[in-house]
């Protein structure tokens, strides 16, 4: 009966598929289309597609709404892709994380509306210099939020205000020289803070509020 249990909880190939790797575990379909030079998303995707791996492609840009007929899509991967854009149209309803790091990003654009459970998002290592106003508006369920490694020198105000939930944040390796008032505020559940490696001189007065942060990281500041 262990045997059996254990064979039935390992990855079992599926329908072949002519350029990805189909496999199952549990009841996740995982598809892995990582380093095939890929220029687009690759056609007749199985319909229930749960983790989806596209890193280290060659895809420059692309739109979100061509998963749109992925209805269980989980987990997305488009790291080391070359990104210049990434198009949000539609909806992902069930998209709960998205890493875009290691590409050459820009802007970040307005995911609100099409990706409302996202829990994790990964933008690390682009070349982000400044975020929007709202830049993350409808994001209520982000848990955690990687901003390591872009080029940014300030921050929005009230830029986490929609993310209460948020439980990790890393703006270490930018180039910030200041930090919003009140950035932290109404943050209770987080517990990591990663700003090393900035240009910051001071700390707002009251910065941290009440928070007792088990894990803040500040060094590497002037």
């Amino acid at each position: 009966m262990p045997l059996l249990l254990l064979l039935l909880l390992l990855p079992s190939p599926l329908h072949p598929h002519p350029i990805c790797e189909v496999s199952k575990v549990a009841s996740h379909l995982e598809v892995n289309c990582d380093k095939r030079n890929l220029t687009a998303l690759p056609p007749d995707l199985p319909k229930d597609t749960t983790i989806l791996h596209l890193s280290e492609n060659l895809l420059y840009t692309f739109s979100l709404a061509t998963l749109m007929p992925y209805t269980r899509l989980t987990q997305l991967n488009l790291d080391r892709c070359e990104l210049t854009k990434l198009q949000v149209d539609g909806t992902l309803p069930v998209l709960g994380t998205l890493d875009l790091s290691h590409n050459q990003l820009q802007s970040l654009p307005l995911l609100g509306q099409t990706l409302p459970a996202l829990t994790v998002l990964d933008v690390s290592f682009n070349r982000l210099t400044s975020l929007p106003l709202g830049a993350l508006r409808g994001l209520g369920e982000l848990q955690e939020l990687y901003l390591k490694g872009n080029e940014l020198k300030t921050l929005p105000p009230g830029l986490l205000t929609p993310t209460p939930k948020l439980e990790k944040l890393s703006l270490a390796n930018n180039n910030l020289t200041e930090l919003p008032a009140g950035l932290l505020n109404g943050l209770e559940n987080l517990d990591t803070l990663l700003l090393q490696e900035n240009s910051l001189y001071t700390i707002p007065k009251g910065f941290f509020g009440s928070h007792l942060l088990p894990f803040a990281f500040l060094h590497g500041n002037p």
